[in-house]
């Protein structure tokens, strides 16, 4: 019997020298050498990780790893939706949404023997203007936090994400917009496949990976001294419960502003040329292996 072929897609700027370090050695040191074959692949640039997956989804390989954050896990998934291929991750970012969503050990042996098991899930996959997410997207105050923290010149990390939070958030003005065909002025809003954004902040708390709806978040303009509490809200669950927030479930959304919007997804950030967003669930779009 021929050994099972398992490709680890690595980036090796995720998570810093103390995570990535010698990573590759370490997996083999766990995997037993007769159990699989592993295959090691590093992404040199944005846009890499698809191309390996194209190259080796052609050779007949259909058990892929992402070694590395949400950017890294987005962009393997993306390519991987609806082939039938199995995603497996190895957290080494710096929100991990998706892993925790999962229930993925953030310690090595433990994600490892996640991905040996194979306990598969089949998720859902969002779209917002056609770009696939797994774990979140939206508009506002969240996407320019996005946008600044992956253009900047700083580090990082999540005390920089707090960092660029902290800066921003007396200053950022809510914006009006059309959603569902009704005006509202939103400080921001989040579309939930999974439940967090990463880090354990919970944007959308009562979203399930599989099914087959997605979950929203309107955070409406506020007074800024209300920042705390919905901080506190969005650490233990309970945003939806806010008198400033309106939580919906759907398979679509449409949005219209007055302006080109920017948009974020799973910790990327995107200038849309346009200004109006349709956000839907793919059903069933993708297989995963889980902890939960």
């Amino acid at each position: 019997m021929s050994k099972q072929k398992i490709l680890f897609i690595i980036n090796p700027n995720s998570g810093g020298k103390s995570k990535n370090k010698n990573i590759e050695e370490k997996i083999k040191k766990i995997i037993p050498k007769n159990a699989s074959e592993l295959i090691f692949e590093y992404t040199a640039r944005a846009g890499h990780a698809a191309e390996i997956v194209s190259e080796y989804l052609q050779k007949g390989l259909d058990h892929f790893v992402a070694v590395g954050g949400d950017g890294t896990v987005n962009e393997i998934a993306a390519r991987l939706r609806n082939t039938g291929a199995l995603l497996s991750i190895i957290p080494l970012g710096s929100g991990n949404g998706l892993a925790r969503h999962l229930n993925i050990s953030f310690k090595l042996e433990k994600a490892v023997k996640i991905i040996l098991d194979k306990n598969i899930k089949t998720i859902d996959s969002g779209e917002i203007n056609g770009i696939p997410f797994f774990c979140t997207a939206g508009i506002g105050f969240d996407a320019y936090c996005a946008d600044i923290f992956n253009n900047g010149h700083h580090g990082r990390g999540l005390s920089n994400y707090v960092r660029i939070i902290l800066t921003n958030f007396f200053t950022y003005k809510a914006k009006k917009c059309s959603f569902e065909g009704n005006p509202v002025e939103y400080f921001s809003m989040s579309f939930g496949n999974a439940d967090q954004f990463g880090n354990n902040a919970y944007i959308t708390p009562k979203a399930i990976i599989d099914d087959d709806f997605l979950d929203c978040t309107l955070i409406k303009k506020h007074p800024k001294f209300h920042g705390l509490e919905l901080m506190y809200r969005l650490m233990n669950k309970t945003i939806d419960q806010s008198r400033y927030t309106e939580y919906y479930r759907a398979k679509t959304f449409k949005v219209e502003a007055d302006e080109n919007l920017l948009i974020h997804f799973d910790g990327e950030s995107k200038q849309l040329v346009t200004h109006q967003l349709e956000v839907k669930i793919i059903e069933k779009a993708l297989r995963i292996t889980s902890g939960i």
